[in-house]
């Protein structure tokens, strides 16, 4: 059951990735064409592409999550020999990424929660922002779940090196 869930989560994360990209091409593409073929501006095509990069990021920043191959700083890593070594240095940084992912998640639902409440809305197309930032919280959280995950396999290898 959670493994067609996480699969279903997956293939949408996938989903929004290709559409958002295809979008924001488009529209940059349209804007350019626009400017230099037509001699006119498309007034307000940085708030429509905001709405697809912020889907863009948050949800490429949690799927690198699931893959664990987001940016890291693992100097230490090539210097440490023994897998044993290795994997505490591995549950040291899952730990710590938990805890700071914890929190932007906790951030990023205070920012959700104060827009519904300020209603604040961009100039031109007078998008609500919290469309637009939404994506934030729901790629923080998935990012979240994907560490726990992390977390739990690292230390099933840590404790397998215990019985070995």
């Amino acid at each position: 059951m959670l493994s067609k869930i996480k699969k279903t989560i997956l293939f949408i994360q996938e989903e929004i990735l290709i559409i958002s990209s295809i979008l924001m091409f488009s529209l940059l593409a349209i804007g350019a064409i626009m400017r230099v073929v037509f001699k006119t501006d498309f007034y307000g095509l940085e708030e429509i592409v905001m709405l697809f990069a912020f889907w863009q990021y948050f949800i490429g920043t949690s799927y690198a999550g699931y893959e664990d191959s987001h940016i890291q700083a693992d100097m230490i890593m090539p210097y440490l020999k023994s897998q044993k070594a290795k994997n505490r240095m591995r549950l040291v940084k899952h730990i710590l990424s938990l805890g700071l992912c914890i929190l932007t998640t906790v951030w990023s639902a205070q920012f959700i929660a104060w827009y519904f409440v300020t209603k604040p809305v961009t100039a031109i197309f007078r998008i609500p922002i919290v469309i637009t930032h939404f994506p934030i919280l729901v790629g923080f959280t998935l990012w979240t779940f994907y560490i726990i995950g992390h977390l739990i396999v690292t230390i099933s290898e840590i404790k397998k090196e215990g019985e070995n």
